[in-house]
């Protein structure tokens, strides 16, 4: 019974301490949603402009487009929310720094991912972690 009991608190023990890697910022995962948002932006400003001299059916409608840029930004929206640490912060504006040091639909993706990470710094500050 004893072996059981330290089995068990060397167990919950482990879990404690790997919980903390497993609730780390994916900027894996950021980094493609960014992308994906930046490439529909790109794939939008086409299809809005389908007709103007472009000799080319366009890859989704403006709808389509729309909705898929609302997910990508929902996602990315959820991520910048799950930051409570100054290392995911400073992680993630690294992310925004690529994107925004770029021209076109990725430097302006940049420049809105900075002001969603303002947005959750101001909202740690003010509320804690």
């Amino acid at each position: 019974m004893f072996k059981l009991k330290t089995v068990a608190v060397f167990a919950l023990i482990a879990i404690l301490f790997t919980a903390g890697s497993v609730f780390a910022l994916d900027t894996l995962t950021l980094r493609q949603n960014m992308w994906k948002w930046a490439s529909l932006e790109a794939v939008l400003s086409e299809s809005l402009h389908f007709n103007f001299g472009h000799h080319y059916t366009p890859v989704l409608s403006p709808e389509e487009a729309y909705n898929e840029i609302e997910l990508v930004r929902s996602d990315i929206s959820k991520t910048v929310a799950s930051i409570d640490n100054d290392k995911d912060m400073m992680q993630a504006r690294e992310v925004a720094d690529y994107f925004q040091n770029m021209h076109g639909h990725e430097a302006e993706v940049g420049k809105t991912l900075h002001k969603l990470l303002d947005m959750q710094e101001k909202y740690i500050s003010i509320h804690g972690s």
